[in-house]
């Protein structure tokens, strides 16, 4: 019986860190290597610059649209597929800027 107890516990602490890093780090690390995989650069040392940026550029975007990026990439079918959702997400990142600048501008000639 406590080797039963065990190994559930023990299974229940496996699927937890896999819950973990599949979505809560999985998300940017499996970008990162589609990328990769797509553009023909594999696993380098360019992989952790990647998440790192993509960590970045998560604060500064809404949760919901890391989430559309992360699925055009990780559904990309070529490396200028993955590209244009790449570029989306920094014209959207833009566009919220400007948005922001713009409307702050507004409120300083009301």
């Amino acid at each position: 019986m406590k080797k039963l107890i065990l190994i559930v516990l023990l299974a229940a602490a496996l699927a937890g860190v896999a819950v973990y890093f599949l979505m809560v780090r999985g998300g940017r690390t499996a970008v990162c290597h589609r990328l990769g995989e797509l553009c023909g650069k594999g696993e380098s040392a360019t992989a952790g610059k990647c998440t790192d940026s993509l960590t970045r550029v998560e604060e500064a975007i809404d949760p919901e649209a890391m989430r559309k990026v992360e699925r055009c990439v990780l559904g990309a079918k070529s490396c200028a597929e993955a590209a244009g959702c790449m570029s989306g997400m920094g014209l959207k990142a833009v566009k919220d800027v400007a948005t922001d600048v713009f409307d702050g501008l507004k409120k300083a000639f009301e």
